[in-house]
């Protein structure tokens, strides 16, 4: 038997044996961790579309032969969500694994499959039927992709109220994740708005198919996903998406007593910081500590800190004592434990970056 296979199928089976590779060897790691687990189950099941649609090209009968489906598109939005809240949150259990998520992709990616290549729906409604399919599926993805990304901000906000020093190394994960979704979304609503003009899954050039730009980026993606996919170490998480509480009739705490004590004990200059440890330190109790600081002062813990932090920079800058350092040095023994960090937060509360500021 000839089997000749073009670069896009080529691509789509290497990409695809690649992360099924990755797959099995997180599964069977010991001590992985929940939000691995599911990077793993996304990675499966874009793994198993490369695959599919490679072996089904190469083995025009494949498809009717495998009994197992193996597109499993409607699952791709939940697990995306599910890998979100997995990594920024502590507080993620089986009992936060809604299964219920995955309600169509049982339905449309497996039943109806499975009930197609048993020969209960006839073939050519099931091809009418599986391309309208695809339609709803990728308005599902487009929906989780929005959802995991008021997550993210949410979070992002939560991280203000815990930490003093932020690492934006989880955040821009995230975001280069979601930007990989949405151009894998882009190349989708290429391929049903061309298969709709065309009426046919063939370009009418080059010998292409509609959807290959889809295949092609999922596929290439699957190494950048892997290359890029952080340690849990790197990952700074919260206990749980903050909320403002508007309405607050008094402060237990007088807010110009936790800045006097904040700043006369110099708790800023630990650069592992948090509200937490800050409450334990001051003895107070970090709800109540949360609200001083964001109601009474009117400012998240962490501008609290770096601008405590700042001012100490600013002074130490002026001392002869610490002439021997520069101002990176100057900022990492005042609690700062990033270059970035530091730049941002003397912009933000100067106006101007330290060099500038240095020159006067």
């Amino acid at each position: 038997m000839n089997i000749s296979l073009n670069p896009f199928q080529f691509i789509f089976l290497q990409g695809g044996i690649h992360g099924l590779l990755i797959f099995f060897a997180v599964i069977t790691k010991k001590g992985k961790s929940k939000n691995r687990l599911i990077f793993s189950l996304l990675l499966l099941s874009i793994s198993l579309a490369c695959i599919k649609i490679a072996l089904q090209e190469i083995f025009p009968v494949f498809w009717l032969a495998f009994p197992i489906p193996l597109l499993f598109q409607f699952a791709w939005g939940p697990l995306l969500l599910l890998y979100t809240q997995s990594t920024l949150y502590k507080k993620f259990s089986r009992a936060a694994f809604n299964f219920s998520l995955f309600i169509p992709s049982f339905l449309f990616d497996f039943l109806f499959v499975l009930v197609s290549k048993l020969g209960f729906i006839d073939l050519e409604l099931y091809y009418q039927m599986s391309f309208i399919i695809d339609i709803a599926a990728a308005i599902h993805f487009s929906f989780f992709i929005f959802r995991s990304i008021r997550i993210l901000k949410s979070y992002r906000k939560g991280l203000e109220g815990f930490y003093s020093n932020i690492s934006e190394e989880t955040i821009n994960w995230l975001i280069s994740l979601y930007i990989i979704c949405g151009v894998m979304l882009v190349c989708w609503l290429f391929y049903i708005s061309s298969s709709l003009y065309l009426s046919s899954f063939d370009l009418p050039f080059a010998n292409l198919k509609t959807y290959y730009f889809s295949y092609t980026w999922i596929s290439t993606t699957i190494y950048y996903l892997v290359y890029k996919w952080h340690v849990d170490s790197s990952i700074q998480q919260i206990d749980k998406p903050v909320k403002s509480r508007k309405s607050v009739k008094s402060l237990l705490y007088d807010p110009n007593e936790v800045f006097e004590q904040v700043s006369k004990n110099k708790y800023y200059l630990d650069p592992k910081l948090t509200l937490k440890k800050l409450a334990n330190q001051m003895e107070l109790n970090i709800n109540d500590l949360s609200q001083t600081i964001n109601i009474g002062l009117g400012k998240t813990f962490n501008d609290f800190i770096n601008e405590l932090r700042v001012n100490e920079v600013k002074k130490k800058m002026h001392n002869p004592k610490y002439d021997h350092l520069n101002y990176l040095g100057i900022a990492m023994e005042s609690g700062f434990n990033s270059k970035a960090t530091f730049n941002r937060a003397f912009k933000k509360f100067t106006g101007e970056n330290p060099t500038t500021y240095l020159k006067k």
